[in-house]
């Protein structure tokens, strides 16, 4: 195992340490993927980690995710030869708009994921909604706020991008999560927030806020 502490002295990492706290670029040589996605996930939080390919950074993101640090990966682009896969589009942007809107500590990528173009971090946060538990926020144009992000309307939500209405309660279908998730209102005032699984609407887990993208 790489003893952090005790190389941190060595030039090469002091330099790249110099580098990162004074947030700029750069490109690291001479040592391995793994140790620089280590020292990456511990010196700060919100970074991007370019990984040589796809096994090198799932090795540096289990190793970040056993550090506790929250950690998306981007394997390559969304779009082919002119054909964009929905899918891997929506994973996509949930896992930029994830570092831009602070929800993730590093972000790795593969170099094909480089080339795909993304709109600014600031469009980015303009078209995010912020839900928090025991804060208000406006019931009435809730369903037309999630229209405008690009959501659809449904009687029964049955895969991303969509959501329901049901009285005061909301169910949906977000962006970059794997389950439902079920937002109850009390008038403007959002009582609870919880994931729930698509199968049999289980509770998963509570969550105290929810990004929107």
């Amino acid at each position: 195992m790489f003893n952090f502490e005790k190389n941190l002295a060595l030039p090469t990492l002091e330099d790249i340490k110099t580098h990162f706290l004074a947030g700029k670029k750069q490109q690291i040589y001479g040592l391995s993927s793994s140790v620089v996605g280590l020292f990456v996930g511990l010196l700060g939080k919100e970074s991007v980690f370019v990984a040589k390919d796809i096994l090198s950074g799932s090795r540096v993101a289990q190793m970040l995710s056993a550090l506790g640090l929250r950690v998306e990966f981007l394997s390559g682009g969304y779009e082919q030869n002119g054909l964009v896969d929905a899918g891997l589009k929506d994973d996509f942007f949930a896992a930029i708009s994830a570092l831009v809107n602070k929800e993730c500590d590093v972000l790795i990528v593969t170099p094909n994921a480089l080339v795909q173009k993304v709109p600014n971090a600031e469009d980015l946060v303009s078209v995010t909604i912020k839900l928090e538990t025991n804060k208000t926020f406006n019931f009435s144009t809730f369903a037309q706020n999630l229209v405008k992000l690009g959501y659809q309307r449904v009687d029964r939500v049955m895969a991303r991008g969509e959501f329901s209405v049901k009285g005061d309660v909301v169910i949906l279908a977000p962006l970059g999560k794997e389950n439902l998730v079920r937002i109850e209102f009390f008038d403007d005032l959002v009582e609870k927030i919880t994931e729930i699984s698509y199968d049999d609407k289980k509770l998963v887990k509570k969550l105290d806020y929810l990004l929107i993208y």
